[in-house]
């Protein structure tokens, strides 16, 4: 049975503990909260008192460009103003306790809104009128 290597080092690099091995109480879970509907303007957010010491994160907290791209594909990190499809992320909420963050996360509600065909057509050159 052939052995394994052992990880590759940088001799220069010696790591701080207290940076890479965090106490528990340290360490944060970051629960993403998702989109319930397929394609809705975002008209409104609701959430329940954040908890000291944890964090909501919206996309106006994104600095720079909130989009990454993949081949031709431009993704928002945390959908604005709508949301595109089901599952897509829109918040993240971070804070000590698990189980607590995913049953606080479960508690918050986006306000959504219907688009129009009018208001699809507009965004879709595929559907706009020639």
């Amino acid at each position: 049975m052939p052995r394994k290597k052992p990880p590759v080092q940088d001799p220069h690099f010696s790591p701080d503990p207290a940076l890479f091995e965090p106490s528990a109480s340290q360490v944060l879970t970051g629960v993403l909260i998702r989109s319930r509907v397929p394609h809705a303007k975002i008209v409104g957010l609701s959430y329940p008192p954040i908890p000291p010491g944890w964090t909501l994160l919206l996309p106006e907290h994104i600095p720079g460009n909130p989009v990454f791209q993949v081949f031709r594909g431009r993704f928002p990190i945390l959908g604005e103003d709508e949301a595109q499809y089901i599952g897509e992320p829109l918040a993240l909420v971070a804070g000590p306790e698990e189980d607590e963050v995913r049953a606080w996360a479960a508690r918050v509600r986006f306000v959504t809104r219907n688009l129009t065909l009018a208001e699809q057509a507009e965004e879709s050159p595929a559907l706009k009128r020639k």
